[in-house]
C-alpha cells in the first residue's frame, strides 16, 4: 500500500495473524485504491447525509431499504440501515479488504457519525461487536463530547 496506514493482519483460516500490510491495495480494484481515514470516512457519511453530496431525491432512493437477511439489515443503493439501540436507526456500510474491516454509519440527517476499524480479519463476533459499537457511539447524548458529535474507534491485534 501506498502511503501512511495502519498494519493489517490476516489469519487465513489460522488462529495466527500474518502480516499483511505490504499487500498493494488496488488488487481489489476501486475499492482498494483509496487510502482513508476514519476521520475521512466520517466526514464523507455527515456529507453524504447530510444533503451536501446529493440531491435529496437521490439520497431519498439511497436510504429506501429492503430486508437483506443474509447480511442482517436492511440494504438499500450502497447503505445499510441498522436499528439504534436508543431507537430509529443509521445509515453505513461495511467494507473490507484483507486484514481490515471498517463499519461506519450517520444519523439520518449526517449530524452525527461513527466509524470502527479493525486491522484484522473479523468473524461474525467481530461484526456484532463492530455494529454495537457504531450503534453505542450515536445513541450518546450531545452532552456527551459537546463540541464533537463525529466518533471514530479502531482496533489492532
Amino acid at each position: 500500500m501506498l502511503g501512511p496506514h495502519a498494519q493489517g493482519y490476516a489469519a487465513f483460516g489460522t488462529d495466527t495473524g500474518i502480516d499483511v500490510t505490504e499487500l498493494n491495495s488496488s488488487m481489489a480494484v476501486g475499492s482498494g485504491s483509496i487510502i482513508s481515514t476514519a476521520h475521512d470516512l466520517n466526514r464523507f457519511y455527515a456529507a453524504l447525509l447530510g444533503g451536501r453530496l446529493l440531491a435529496p431525491a437521490q439520497l431519498d432512493e439511497m436510504t429506501t431499504t429492503t430486508p437483506a437477511p443474509e447480511l442482517g439489515v436492511r440494504y438499500g443503493l450502497g447503505l445499510a440501515e441498522i436499528p439504534l439501540p436508543c431507537g430509529g436507526s443509521c445509515f453505513g456500510h461495511r467494507d473490507e479488504l484483507l486484514g481490515y474491516v471498517t463499519w461506519g454509519g450517520a444519523t439520518r440527517d449526517g449530524t452525527r457519525t461513527a466509524v470502527v476499524y479493525v486491522t484484522r480479519d473479523g468473524g461474525q463476533d467481530t461484526q456484532q461487536a463492530m455494529t454495537t459499537l457504531v450503534g453505542q457511539e450515536l445513541c450518546r447524548t450531545r452532552s456527551w463530547y459537546s463540541s464533537r458529535r463525529h466518533r471514530a474507534c479502531w482496533w489492532t491485534d
